[in-house]
């Protein structure tokens, strides 16, 4: 950012970076699930 508040884009190439540079996701699913004879909810969160 320079002082003038608005966000800036720097773009760095991978070879610059080294090999080192690698991403590595993990994620993690809640699921739950109720239903009655009046009713039905399902929540997911990841």
């Amino acid at each position: 950012m320079d002082d003038n508040g608005s966000a800036e884009t720097l773009t760095v190439a991978a070879d610059k970076l080294g090999p080192e540079a690698k991403r590595y996701y993990k994620a993690f699913t809640l699921a739950a699930e109720k239903h009655t004879d009046k009713w039905y909810a399902s929540f997911n969160y990841t």
